[in-house]
């Protein structure tokens, strides 16, 4: 099965294969496409469907909050082991429930189908489902002694008409979680597709009434949660907008690498998922688009299409390399910084940057990008270049960004985002870009542009580098008293509790181990005072 990683904003700083399709995409309804809710059924029922949707195999059903579907069934009208069950955010009261009965014991999988109607040939879709996996108490069946649900599920497929299943996986526990179903639209002579949800039959339950091994999902959608995708939310689809993320630099551009252009939204394999989100050939009819399936970090997105490996390819990533700095300002030079204007037509690039308003357009850069600052004359441009000026010192470092860690759906860090969105493309810069970063050198460039000036961090901006300024962020405190220390190598403690576990007895601690490098700023907090922390 092919896999689509789920991912939600609450996991995006520790976890990057959680609920991938929430991150990724905003969209707006442009073309009154329709899909049936799965909420018209007032009571739960087994061997049920909501009106428009239909049974394609075994017995799928309906629950609610508080007791399962699968009446007469095994296992069925089991209670929620933790009801009441939240309401998904379709403001719904019940839901269609698949289970996964196993494979080998005379069951059939389940599945659900549906017709979305409104589209498109060739246009880029996503339907919205909410998804969330719960147990059962052992309460069900005509002896109230049976599980409906005894594990969790963690993965569901679906299907467009008669293509490739897609697996949605990370399936929230107890709690609704968005899983979007992404497909280019290939419609029948009725603008319609064929949608078909299963549960899969990888599970544990073997036939018998050993019934713990049961999984369930639960699924909701509302009447026509299906839009046709557009990221960037100015009005252009993504399958006719020429800069999806609206940072002035042409798709094409971004999606380009050793010479070859790659197209994230055709569909190489002929399997109507777009190829920026397609890690497996299918070996279909291909469209004669050119893609790389390799996914070497298993996020969900092939590498070819994203540089820094985030999760959020280039073309919707607005700080490509993630050195806190936006790809608009790395783009251009800094005196010669223009900034966007807003005003976009129909071809979805920023009007400031165009030279017409037709898909032929050229941007930032020009329609090769050649044109792309590219400081140092090697490798990458800028805004693919971790160390633009090549003076071995990050840009992060000389650009005194310090990043969170954390970011959203548009890729650049929360220290720095202007809201989670790509209204503002340069984030919480001006667009005076003379005075955003540290720019040492009389006459010279900002740090991170100017080779000769090659300084390690200086958080506070005042000329003196964090490893010598004994008040780093000039509050007037001491760096010592605020729990800061510059790292020189391993700090030594007889004993102490580390993160959120247990207390552990460690004698040396490598720094360089959890990415510390020299000259890095250190802060311990919470010394017990037990012990000795002596720095070596």
């Amino acid at each position: 099965m092919k896999r689509l990683i789920l991912k939600g904003n609450l996991y995006n700083s520790l976890v990057k294969r959680v609920f991938l399709l929430i991150l990724l995409i905003n969209s707006i309804n442009l073309y009154s496409q329709t899909i049936p809710s799965t909420g018209s059924v007032t009571t739960p029922c087994g061997d049920c469907t909501p009106t428009g949707w239909f049974d394609t195999g075994g017995t799928p059903d309906i629950s609610n909050r508080f007791i399962t579907g699968g009446l007469e069934t095994l296992g069925g009208g089991a209670t929620w082991a933790n009801a009441p069950l939240p309401l998904p955010p379709t403001g719904h009261t019940t839901w269609i429930t698949l289970r996964d009965v196993g494979v080998g014991n005379g069951n059939v999988e389940e599945s659900v189908t549906t017709k979305i109607g409104g589209l498109t040939a060739g246009r880029f879709y996503v339907v919205t489902i909410y998804a969330l996996s719960a147990l059962s108490n052992q309460d069900g069946g005509a002896d109230n002694n049976l599980y409906y649900a005894g594990t969790y599920m963690d993965e569901f497929d679906y299907q467009i008409n008669t293509e490739a299943r897609q697996t949605i996986s990370n399936v929230p526990r107890d709690q609704w979680g968005v899983a979007k179903s992404f497909f280019v639209g290939n419609p029948d002579a009725n603008g319609e597709v064929q949608i078909t949800l299963y549960p899969r039959t990888d599970g544990a339950y073997d036939g018998t009434l050993n019934t713990i091994g049961l999984e369930a999902v639960n699924i909701a959608i509302a009447v026509n949660a299906v839009d046709e995708v557009d990221t960037d939310g100015d009005g252009i689809p993504d399958a006719i907008d020429i800069d999806d993320d609206n940072d002035g630099i042409l798709d094409t551009v971004e999606l380009t690498s050793g010479g070859i252009t790659y197209d994230p939204l055709g569909d190489e394999d002929g399997d109507r998922l777009p190829n920026y989100l397609d890690v497996r050939d299918d070996n279909g009819t291909s469209d004669g688009s050119t893609t790389d399936y390799n996914d070497i970090n298993g996020d969900g997105i092939p590498d070819v299409y994203d540089f820094d490996n985030d999760g959020i390819p280039n073309h919707l990533d607005l700080d490509s390399d993630n050195d806190g700095i936006p790809d608009i300002i790395e783009a251009q030079s800094t005196a010669g910084y223009i900034a966007p204007n807003g005003v976009v037509g129909a071809n979805g690039l920023d009007s400031a940057y165009e030279n017409n308003d037709t898909a032929s357009a050229t941007g930032l850069g020009g329609a090769s990008g050649s044109g792309l600052i590219n400081t140092d004359s090697t490798g990458n441009p800028d805004y693919l270049d971790l160390d633009s000026d090549g003076d071995g010192v990050s840009d992060t470092i000389e650009a005194n960004t310090n990043l969170s860690g954390i970011y959203g759906t548009n890729g650049l860090d929360n220290s720095y985002d202007n809201g989670d969105n790509y209204i503002d493309t340069n984030g919480s810069f001006d667009n005076s870009q003379t005075d955003n970063f540290p720019d040492t050198t009389v006459g010279g460039d900002v740090n991170w542009r100017d080779s000769g000036t090659a300084l390690q961090r200086d958080t506070d901006g005042d000329g003196i580098p964090d490893s010598t300024d004994i008040d780093d962020d000039n509050d007037g405190i001491l760096d010592t008293e605020e729990g800061f220390f510059i790292c020189n190598g391993t700090f030594t403690s007889p004993v102490r509790q580390l993160g959120n576990g247990p207390v552990n007895d460690i004698q040396s601690l490598d720094l360089s181990s959890m990415g510390v490098s020299i000259g890095d700023q250190v802060i311990v907090s919470n010394v017990l005072a037990d012990g000795d922390l002596s720095l070596g």
